[in-house]
């Protein structure tokens, strides 16, 4: 996603069947919730039509109060885990390297300006996300917590998202 919270964009090429279509869903978000880092303050955020206005204004509102009502976070606590925690790679690293190759040789062939070596790291686990996003190791302007409840989609997924990465712009 590197950093945009409006859009995913992706073809059906090899280079990009690992992405879940799931990530999609982002295309879709009416609202959400910011958090600026630099100033340190939420974001409520519509993006619906002139016609959806006052519902837009009521959730905004709501919103407003229960982020003003929300209490400071409590300080992080470490080691609280007595299980250890298993992370599996989308790609091995057969399969990442064979994706490398495949950039190498869509660069060489003037195929691409961009490239995506994405490789999604996924767990099964019990726990508050905002709260695993809270002990990411550099949390930054730029990094996200989204949260797809079930009434949206028939299923609950939390998508943390930490890139540092950001494509270079060449002018000329």
């Amino acid at each position: 996603m590197h950093g945009r919270l409006s859009t995913v964009e992706h073809d059906d090429s090899a280079l990009f069947a690992h992405i879940p279509r799931s990530f999609e869903l982002v295309r879709y978000l009416r609202r959400f919730l910011a958090y600026d880092h630099l100033e340190r303050c939420w974001h409520a955020v519509a993006t619906g039509p002139l016609s959806a206005r006052a519902d837009d204004g009521a959730w905004l509102e709501r919103m407003a109060a229960l982020l003003q009502a929300t209490p400071e976070a409590p300080a992080l606590t470490h080691g609280a885990r007595a299980e250890p925690v298993e992370f599996q790679l989308e790609l091995d690293r057969e399969a990442y390297r064979g994706r490398i190759r495949q950039c190498f040789a869509q660069i060489g062939d003037g195929e691409t300006q961009e490239v995506c070596l994405t490789n999604l790291l996924r767990v099964r686990i019990e726990l508050d996300p905002v709260e695993l996003y809270r002990h990411l190791r550099r949390p930054h302007r730029r990094a996200k917590v989204l949260a797809v409840g079930e009434d949206m989609v028939r299923l609950r997924m939390d998508l943390l998202d930490a890139v540092l990465t950001q494509f270079p712009a060449v002018d000329g």
